[in-house]
């Protein structure tokens, strides 16, 4: 039995002898990427496939000094105006008339852009829009001294739009790790309106309203217009504003600004009066005024280049001093006591950045 398995052995290693080049030749050879670079196992290394070459003379990538980003917008509104003045006769009072503009709801749509300088750090932005006014109260109260209501009567606002525009010129600092912008800007804001009223309708006084023959009537009919009001500011701007990236495709972006200095005109026409003269047949003027404006947005980034976002807007123009001027002479001045201009809503916006 030893004698036959020492020869079964021999045969073994014979046949295996023979075989083992036939073998190596059929055997598949590595890939490349799974090539041995160095003959000595414990120094092998794995190379990956080779990238394309860049043909020579291709010039490599430069980043624009530019950056811009332009879009539109929607907004939603709603908004008051409010005046007052005295007449400086004794027996009336201070404000001896006043004029509220309330509820009046406002959609508008506009463009905007802005155009970043990277190398300085200097940036432009702005925006144009208009829209329609619509719906909403007018209501006209006359005071004697202690504020004693002898006149209210009340009107349907009917509409009618408004018209705006905002430059700004800043700095701007980025921190591109951090995903965070921000920067100072001093600008321009020019906003103009227009409200028109129909009908009256007498509201109760302390004296019975006598003046319009008494409470609780339609004087004039809903379809008489009466009054039509056209306020125009001209303020300057000073402020900052900051962008914070987040959550991978999202940005919170808020853009704050005071108003130091505002300049109002409003052509007021009372329709009804044809003892003023013509329309405008009543001129309110204030250099005097102040204010504050502000938005906020969160976007979404639909691609590396499109967003979509919402957020809110608040604009606020105050003026306390100024004359108001009736015709048909327009003089002489007498004064304003208050004049504010206020309007906040939903803004929705599509923008692209290139």
């Amino acid at each position: 039995m030893t004698r036959i398995l020492i020869v079964l052995m021999s045969l073994a290693v014979g046949v295996a002898a023979w075989c083992a080049p036939s073998l190596a030749a059929e055997w598949p050879a590595l890939p490349a990427y799974m090539a041995i670079d160095d003959p000595a196992p414990t120094k092998a290394v794995m190379s990956g496939p080779a990238w394309p070459k860049i043909p020579a003379g291709t010039p490599p990538s430069v980043l624009s000094p530019f950056a811009v980003e332009m879009g539109a917008r929607y907004w939603y509104s709603s908004g008051s105006v409010n005046f007052g003045f005295t007449n400086n006769i004794p027996g009336y009072g201070d404000p001896t008339s006043t004029i509220d503009w309330n509820g009046v709801a406002g959609h508008s749509g506009e463009v905007f852009a802005r155009i970043d300088y990277r190398p300085l750090g200097l940036v432009v932005k702005g925006l144009v829009g208009g829209g329609i006014l619509s719906h909403g109260t007018m209501e006209d109260t006359d005071f004697l001294v202690g504020q004693q209501s002898f006149s209210d009567t009340s009107s349907n606002i009917t509409g009618d739009g408004l018209t705006y525009g905002i430059i700004d010129f800043g700095a701007t600092y980025n921190v591109p790790r951090a995903g965070v912008r921000f920067g100072a800007f001093v600008g321009y804001h020019y906003w103009h309106e227009k409200f028109a009223a129909a009908g009256l309708f007498c509201n109760p006084t302390v004296y019975g309203n006598t003046a319009c023959g008494g409470p609780g009537e339609w004087i004039e009919p809903t379809n008489v217009a009466v009054m039509i009001y056209q306020p125009t500011w001209n303020a300057l701007r000073l402020g900052g504003d900051a962008q914070i990236k987040f959550l991978d495709r999202w940005t919170l972006s808020a853009d704050v600004a005071g108003v130091p200095y505002a300049q109002l005109t409003n052509f007021d026409s009372h329709l009804l009066r044809s003892d003023l003269g013509p329309a405008p047949n009543i001129i309110d003027k204030s250099t005097s005024g102040y204010g504050a404006e502000a938005e906020m947005l969160i976007n979404y980034a639909l691609t590396p280049h499109i967003d979509i976002g919402a957020g809110l807007r608040y604009w606020g123009l105050f003026a306390q001093q100024g004359s108001v001027q009736f015709g048909p002479s327009f003089a002489p001045d007498f004064p304003l006591r208050t004049f504010s201009d206020q309007r906040y809503g939903l803004l929705l916006q599509i923008s692209g950045k290139l």
